[in-house]
């Protein structure tokens, strides 16, 4: 298994579309804002997946709307080789993916960079009383308002009640 991560982990860094910040320094939280914006058409909607495991949705979504650019975003490079991979092997000029932890994307997106995120069956968590670690808890959503445009959507996906009702309360109260 260990071997075949590796190799993925070598052969992802070579992709065109698979993008790695940059660090500034040692501190992990001051990225480079690296984002290859010449890559993005200009006046075409931008839709981030986050937490997008092996970019099934990112390259589904990326076939079905050839009108608009979708980055699938997870911090595992061995999940995000898969879908790079198909992405590559259909020919999506449209679909991009970033390895990146989701409390870093504001040093790495610009203001009003996204027109929609999607969260298809964030790991609900329900150990975790605080909710710090669900992508839909307010200190999540307030990073995510940094980069999707003013009227954007954030759509999510669970099976689990407890998060269902957890993101509804949040997305309430942050309005």
């Amino acid at each position: 298994m260990a071997r075949k991560k590796n190799f993925r982990y070598k052969d992802i860094q070579q992709m065109d579309r698979v993008f790695f910040p940059k660090l500034k320094g040692v501190d992990p939280i001051a990225l480079e804002p690296s984002w290859p914006a010449h890559l993005l058409e200009p006046g075409r909607p931008v839709v981030l997946e986050l937490g997008c495991g092996k970019g099934e949705y990112t390259v589904g979504l990326a076939e079905r709307y050839p009108e608009k650019s979708f980055i699938g975003v997870d911090v595992k490079s061995d999940r995000l080789w898969v879908g790079a991979s198909r992405a590559e092997e259909k020919g999506l000029e449209n679909v991009f993916f970033v390895r990146a932890r989701i409390d870093h994307l504001p040093a790495y997106f610009p203001a009003d960079f996204a027109e929609a995120i999607w969260i298809p069956f964030p790991d609900p968590i329900p150990g975790n009383l605080t909710g710090k670690k669900r992508l839909t808890s307010p200190r999540f959503l307030n990073l995510y308002r940094s980069f999707l445009r003013p009227g954007g959507m954030i759509r999510c996906k669970t099976d689990h009640r407890g998060l269902y009702d957890y993101t509804l309360e949040n997305l309430d109260k942050a309005g």
